[in-house]
């Protein structure tokens, strides 16, 4: 053969060498899951089916993501991913009612990047201990249509660098449904939360953002055309002492609580708070109300504050009284260590002691004028 064909047919030997292996797709049970995992190629599809106690997906990295097909499989025990790179995980159920091992998450994602969910269901104890989807320390997050019930945390973001999270359903939470923390370049968008069921001590957020001592300061989080509604504060940037915030936008979001802090940015920074719209529901105590504290070049316009409605709180004070004494919380927190130090608000006692005072003052008032 010519010298010349020697070198195509080498050429063209090297170059089908150098293509990928075709994707191939393979079924597992939870026997042989994480065997079928560790043996995945870039690309493959996994199907699941049947009852899961538990996995550890661990230390591969694929140049074309591995996507698990979990729509016929429901896990009772903890989903971990850890150090992956490239993956895609569809469907699912995880987590039941009435359980004990979710304190630690329900699915629990550390290291790595590119790791999305599409359309999972996360079921929580619904007795204010249980948390949901958690990250930590990833890059190139994604989370869609997936629907969270019974959780004290629905969704945990902790050093998060380039998230997406969207379109999805948080419902009975009894804490938060969306926990930022330490994070950037987030964006959170067409999210809800409904029906919170706050326990014992909890203070509740749709999302709360906050940055972490000795770390650079959260930034470039974008909180997009959210629903929160019920007896839960909205969508909140704390811990002032921390930071603050950097580039923070939230616009577009509709707010009907029944708690004080709608929407909230403090200390924030070259931040965007606009087009949003908040509502106080019909017997609350407290005024939903849009504070903007501290901080320095930040844009706050177009946002409608809806009055309070005329309902008498117990003890005979207007709610129009009230709705001025509602947006204290300026610079005590209380952390909740168990997740990245959680600022919480730690004047709930003391302002609602200034509103019995104020409320004995209009008494007393009213009874100087009827004897006048």
């Amino acid at each position: 053969m010519h010298k010349s064909g020697n070198l195509l047919i080498a050429s063209l030997t090297l170059a089908f060498a150098a293509m990928p292996a075709s994707a191939a797709t393979v079924s597992a049970t939870s026997a042989n899951f994480t065997s079928v995992f560790a043996a995945a190629h870039a690309g493959d599809t996994i199907m699941l089916s049947g009852n899961f106690d538990g996995a550890v997906l661990a230390n591969r990295s694929f140049a074309r993501p591995v996507r698990i097909n979990a729509r016929a499989a429901v896990f009772t025990g903890k989903l971990t991913v850890r150090n992956v790179d490239g993956l895609v995980v569809i469907g699912g159920v995880y987590g039941a009612a009435n359980t004990n091992w979710q304190n630690g998450g329900t699915i629990v994602v550390s290291g790595g990047s590119n790791i999305s969910f599409l359309q999972p269901t996360l079921i929580g104890d619904g007795a204010g201990k249980a948390r949901g989807l958690s990250f930590q320390s990833t890059t190139g997050v994604n989370v869609d249509r997936a629907r969270f019930s019974g959780f004290r945390m629905a969704v945990g973001i902790d050093s998060v660098t380039n998230g997406t999270f969207t379109n999805n359903f948080v419902r009975g939470a009894t804490s938060d449904g969306f926990d930022i923390v330490n994070s950037h370049f987030v964006t959170a968008s067409h999210n809800s939360c409904t029906a919170s069921v706050p326990s014992i001590g909890a203070h509740a957020d749709c999302m709360q953002l906050w940055s972490l001592a000795g770390q650079p300061v959260q930034s470039d989080i974008s909180i997009l055309n959210n629903y929160a509604y019920g007896q839960t504060q909205g969508f909140t940037s704390f811990d002032p002492e921390r930071g603050g915030g950097l580039r923070i936008t939230m616009s577009g979001n509709r707010v009907d609580t029944s708690m004080p802090q709608g929407i909230a940015c403090y200390g924030c920074v070259d931040s965007t708070i606009t087009w949003n719209v908040l509502t106080t529901l019909p017997g609350s105590q407290f005024r939903t109300y849009l504070r903007v504290f501290g901080g320095s070049n930040n844009i706050v316009e177009n946002n409608s504050i809806g009055l309070i409605p005329p309902v008498s709180a117990p003890g005979g004070l207007a709610m129009a009284g009230m709705a001025d004494m509602a947006v204290m919380a300026d610079s005590a927190f209380i952390p909740d260590q168990s997740f990245g130090a959680v600022p919480e608000p730690l004047v709930w006692g003391e302002m609602l002691a200034g509103l019995m005072l104020v409320g004995a003052a209009v008494r007393r008032e009213r009874r100087t004028a009827i004897a006048a």
